[in-house]
């Protein structure tokens, strides 16, 4: 059994895991059943904004599981297509505009990764960014522990 108090590594280790489900099916020409996916966004907001997030790694994390590189690319397009818009950027932290831009340019990477590897990579960077932005709101942005000073 594994454990961490890092956040990163954590996420790292999750998408290096979701990564070997994929291979598992790859070589077994088996193509998993996964529930449906939420239907985008159809408003704006803040609110709006997370599901498009959430969307968007949903169909990375299919991308890897799958596997299917037009999952991959449907959920990093997705992602990069999804930023806060500006009249949203002053209801939140410089720390959350941060990772926001942080992880569109995770997206931006995402896209052009080269090879599975780096999706991978990519992916534990985009859901350890997602952690620690929750994190910083607790249980205001989802779920997590109340945020403590």
């Amino acid at each position: 059994m594994a454990s961490t108090d890092n956040i990163g590594n954590a996420a790292v280790a999750a998408s290096i895991l979701v990564s070997s489900c994929g291979a598992c099916h790859a070589a077994n020409k088996v193509a998993p059943t996964m529930p449906a996916l939420a239907p985008p966004a159809e408003s704006t907001g803040i609110v709006s904004h997370m599901r498009a997030h959430q969307r968007a790694v949903d169909l990375m994390y299919r991308g890897l599981v799958a596997p299917s590189d037009e999952l991959w690319t449907q959920g990093a397009e997705a992602m990069k297509a999804a930023p806060l818009a500006d009249k949203d950027l002053p209801k939140v932290s410089k720390e959350v505009a941060r990772f926001e831009a942080r992880v569109h340019e995770l997206a931006d990477r995402a896209i052009k990764a080269p090879d599975h590897g780096a999706k991978v990579a990519i992916y534990g960077e985009i859901i350890g960014g997602c952690a620690n932005c929750h994190g910083l709101y607790g249980k205001v942005w989802g779920p997590g522990l109340p945020k403590t000073e």
